[in-house]
């Protein structure tokens, strides 16, 4: 059984001001694979600290073998997530980065928000 985390970064959605689609949407995905299990979910706010800690209690404490993230993405200097992501990575034991991966969702990124940067 492969056991899962779904951690919904948001200011709005940690206090309840906006609805957590992404957070629903990547469970309902999830849900749908064989011998997985749902076994951790939260929203929090864009808190480095927080987000540090709830990463690594659901990794060396729950011992869940994948967590997936969601939000936290803005490019105000409050949103600290990729940060905390990273400084978690590097201390979780059992933690292994692909720069590859982070590359690609960049890229994908871009493509997605560059016709509205050129409406601008």
């Amino acid at each position: 059984m492969i056991t899962i985390g779904v951690l919904t970064i948001s200011d709005s959605g940690a206090k309840g001001a906006r609805q957590d689609t992404s957070g629903e949407n990547i469970r309902a995905m999830v849900t749908q694979l064989p011998e997985t299990v749902i076994s951790a979910g939260a929203i929090i706010p864009d808190e480095r600290e927080l987000i540090e800690a709830t990463l690594r209690e659901w990794s060396d404490d729950k011992h869940l073998n994948l967590i997936l993230t969601t939000g936290g993405t803005g490019l105000a200097p409050r949103d600290t997530t990729p940060e905390a992501t990273k400084a978690s990575a590097c201390t979780i034991r059992r933690s292994v980065c692909f720069p590859e991966v982070s590359q690609a969702c960049a890229v994908v990124l871009l493509l997605s928000i560059f016709p509205a940067v050129l409406k601008l």
